[in-house]
């Protein structure tokens, strides 16, 4: 969980290193599928290999990104 400053909506060589390491190597799924910051982009991600999970953002209201939250087992 964090901010990986690489936008998981888009095709870049950077996202494209994180996803081969990430979830073809290690087998984790990234589970954030929301905007996660005032500019669209999804920044701030989860990574888990957990199927019983829920997750989402909540806003800030003192900073440009969101608050991502994991709620695991329900």
């Amino acid at each position: 969980m964090g901010d990986f400053n690489i936008d998981w909506n888009k095709e870049t060589p950077d996202k494209n290193r994180l996803h081969k390491l990430m979830v073809q190597q290690l087998d984790y799924k990234q589970v954030v599928t929301d905007p996660t910051n005032d500019y669209g982009s999804t920044i701030d991600l989860i990574f888990t290999n957990i199927d019983n999970f829920q997750c989402g953002t909540l806003e800030t209201y003192f900073s440009d990104h969101k608050a991502i939250w994991i709620s695991l087992g329900q």
